[in-house]
């Protein structure tokens, strides 16, 4: 195993294509990613896919074609869009590709090694990269630091303190600065520094979903999980990304989970060409997500602040609301049983899963930061929305649960007669459709206490759940709260007193 992924148990690979190929190199040998200058110097010697050299800031840089030097039939010397530069040993040497996918993180036990009787390989490793589960060739840095009569050249950089090397930023560093993930948000360029990306995805559609809103564009689904999907732009205070320039995401960690970023496109892996200039306070909407400005070439990069990103209440808890994708069904249920009910809202309340139907939430909304107590029994207190009161009631308590997922809840927003409650729950689940009630359900008021609506409610199926759960009437809960009036009826209590 190449020693770059050798003491870790996840790898993480800058994804390349070239030449048709789908190939990586961890990243901890990818020192950045330029464009492909127009002109190349010539150098006197000859190999196999050696192309020139470029200037690289304070070096020189000995280039290659990758899809040459791989012997790929039909690859076009030089026709590649952008150059990597390699780092192996304290050598350097670029390598030309048609373009950067992104960045992926893969458990080191899937990588599967190669080897091939009598001739060395350019890649050490093949692994699945995605949901699509794309083979991906992972390239060697020693054989391409190495190859037959191509030069390298020593890595010039200045000492990396202790401090970098542990905040991830120590490869790839030159005078203690970072290199950047720099993506294109229509007109717009933005940078993460690489430590700070999970992975790279693309982002063919946006599901809409209750969560749609504001700065959130929807969902997707990303290693078996529902994220949200954010417009950083929106974020920021700019304009916003248009729906037809969204085609790419970016995940990022962010409290208890993880956020998709959208984007145009993957830009580059850019080593940071110089210090971070900072921008005034009164220069933009969000200095607290803004880490500075960098020009890479002729255009302006606003650099995220990352700390700010996962410090940011409303970033947190949309990361909050990721929820596991079902996995479906494979039991066969017959057309009349599968149109039974309409499509619900799965949730959890205090450790217990409940149901409601989706059309009684009006909108699913991050848990506030804030709130206007108001010391009324039940209530939290109230927040205002969308120009509107609204109630804050923790949906647990009031059903006789208690929390069980502190930090990590929304709000359920319900809207009765004009009015708004907002119930505050511990987790989000899916949104699947019902596929049975009990036919045998009383269909009229339900008169139990609130703490014993779980115990009373009548019980469904939803698809991709494999247990009952009760099917919770928030209307109902929110009526009786802005009422003032109780959920129980004095006839049942009596009826159970005599009994």
């Amino acid at each position: 195993m190449s020693p770059v992924m050798s003491e870790v148990d996840e790898v993480r690979l800058g994804l390349l294509r070239a030449a048709g190929m789908d190939v990586a190199l961890p990243l901890e040998a990818l020192r950045e990613v330029v464009p492909h200058p127009e002109e190349l110097a010539a150098l006197p010697v000859r190999a196999p896919g050696l192309l020139g050299a470029m200037a690289l800031r304070n070096a020189i840089l000995p280039v290659v074609d990758l899809g040459t030097v791989a012997h790929v039939e039909g690859a076009e010397a030089g026709t590649g869009r952008v150059v990597v530069v390699v780092v192996h040993e304290g050598r350097l040497v670029g390598v030309v590709v048609d373009e950067v996918r992104g960045v992926a993180s893969v458990e080191r036990d899937s990588l599967q090694s190669v080897a091939a009787a009598g001739a060395p390989l350019l890649f050490s490793h093949l692994v699945q990269v995605g949901e699509d589960a794309v083979c991906v060739s992972v390239l060697d840095p020693a054989a391409l630091t190495g190859l037959p009569g191509v030069p390298s050249v020593e890595e010039r950089r200045a000492a990396v303190s202790a401090a970098d090397t542990a905040d991830g930023t120590g490869p790839g560093v030159e005078e203690g600065r970072p290199s950047l993930t720099v993506v294109r948000c229509g007109g717009q360029l933005l940078a993460l520094p690489i430590a700070e990306v999970r992975t790279t995805v693309p982002l063919t559609s946006v599901t809409p979903s209750v969560l749609t809103g504001g700065a959130c564009l929807g969902t997707t689904v990303h290693g078996g999980r529902e994220l949200a999907v954010l417009d950083p732009m929106t974020l920021l205070g700019l304009e916003p990304l248009s729906s037809d320039l969204v085609a790419a995401g970016v995940v990022v960690p962010a409290g208890a989970g993880d956020v998709v970023l959208a984007v145009t496109r993957l830009e580059l892996l850019q080593h940071s060409p110089g210090p971070t200039m900072p921008v005034p306070p009164q220069a933009t909407r969000r200095s607290d997500l803004v880490d500075g400005v960098q020009q890479l070439g002729d255009d302006t990069c606003l650099v995220l602040r990352a700390e700010g990103l996962r410090a940011d209440p409303d970033v947190a808890a949309y990361a909050a609301l990721g929820c596991a994708v079902a996995e479906a069904t494979h039991e066969s249920v017959d057309d009349d049983v599968a149109a039974t009910g309409p499509t619900c809202l799965t949730y959890a309340v205090g450790g217990v899963l409940v149901a409601t139907p989706l059309d009684q939430v009006v909108e699913i909304l991050p848990s506030p930061a804030e709130l206007t107590r108001t010391h009324v029994a039940d209530v939290s207190g109230l927040v205002v929305h969308r120009g509107q009161t609204v109630t804050v009631v923790p949906l647990g308590p009031l059903l006789g649960r208690t929390t069980t997922e502190p930090g990590a809840g929304c709000l359920l927003l319900v809207e009765v007669d004009g009015r708004h409650v907002g119930f505050a729950v511990d987790r989000l689940q899916d949104i699947r459709p019902r596929t049975w009630a009990d036919p045998e359900a009383p269909t009229g008021p339900d008169r139990a206490a609130p703490r014993r609506l779980l115990e009373t409610s009548p019980l469904v199926r939803v698809a991709g759940v494999d247990r009952l759960l009760p099917e919770l009437d928030l209307h109902r809960v929110a009526r009786a709260l802005l009422d003032g009036s109780t959920v129980e009826a004095p006839v049942l209590a009596l009826e159970e007193a005599v009994a």
